[in-house]
């Protein structure tokens, strides 16, 4: 808001459906400089899309948009959102998101997780607890998980490390009120110890 005030020229804040066509973004392809129609402009994502809710009918028409909407007539919102995410990242790109911890653990959604592996190295995820998002709302269990889009021509090594942390104590409780003892702060210094990025 300071910055749209302030009328600073670089705002760049849209408030747009971020599952339209591409068509639908020519000011974001315009940040290209190599003429090219693809949205892939972003060095860096950071997005905590909806999930849990129901999908809309305009939603719905979208799903054979995506990868992972193939022969399928439904997918959850949060699945559409990651896809999109890094679509808009630029190779090497970087994406923080928050998903439901199911994403990354359950087996219904292992389909996903083998999607992921051969667009991004999972470089972290990190498990929050229940309340995480209480105070808000919603009561999941979700995770943040932090991905490095492939550059052109690039595999997936086998084995790759992933950062696993599970972070308890997030310094507040299921109210949103303060609670001593936060884990969120050692959290990020082991994680900026572990992880290398290419």
């Amino acid at each position: 808001m300071h910055m749209m005030l302030y009328d600073d020229g670089h705002t760049n804040i849209r408030n747009q459906d971020a599952l339209l066509t591409f068509d639908n973004y020519p000011d974001i392809i315009a940040l290209r400089d190599d003429g090219e129609r693809d949205p892939a402009v972003f060095d860096i994502v950071v997005t905590n899309p909806p999930f849990g809710s129901i999908m809309r009918q305009e939603a719905m028409e979208m799903v054979g948009r995506f990868d992972l909407g193939h022969k399928k007539k439904s997918l959850p919102l949060e699945i559409m959102g990651l896809e999109r995410s890094l679509q808009f990242l630029k190779p090497g790109g970087r994406l923080a998101i928050v998903l439901p911890e199911h994403v990354m653990k359950g087996k219904n959604m292992k389909y996903v997780r083998d999607w992921l592996y051969g667009v991004a190295h999972v470089k972290a995820i990190f498990f929050f607890p229940e309340e995480a998002f209480t105070p808000y709302g919603a009561m999941v269990k979700t995770c943040l998980c932090v991905l490095q889009k492939l550059r052109a021509g690039e595999r997936p090594e086998g084995e790759e490390n992933t950062f696993l942390c599970e972070v308890e104590n997030l310094g507040y409780g299921a109210t949103g009120r303060p609670k001593a003892g936060s884990e969120v702060q050692a959290a990020v210094e082991a994680f900026g110890a572990a992880v290398k990025w290419s």
